[in-house]
C-alpha cells in the first residue's frame, strides 16, 4: 500500500537532488529516506532513480 510519507520522501529528493539534502528536510535520517524510496520503488514497481554507486 503506498504511505504518503514515501511521497513525501519522492518529492523532497526531486526538491533537493539527493538523499541527504531530502534527509534534512524531512527532519529523518538518510537512511530513512533510502528506505521509503525503497519501498516506495516496490510498491509502485517503478525504478524512480538510478544509483551509482559513488560516494
Amino acid at each position: 500500500m503506498l504511505k504518503h510519507r514515501q511521497v513525501e520522501a519522492f518529492r523532497a529528493v526531486v526538491i533537493n537532488g539527493s538523499m541527504s539534502a531530502a534527509a534534512d528536510m524531512l527532519g529523518i535520517t538518510q537512511p530513512a529516506v533510502s528506505r521509503l524510496i525503497k519501498d516506495l520503488e516496490y510498491e509502485t514497481r517503478l525504478g524512480l532513480f538510478e544509483r551509482s554507486g559513488a560516494a
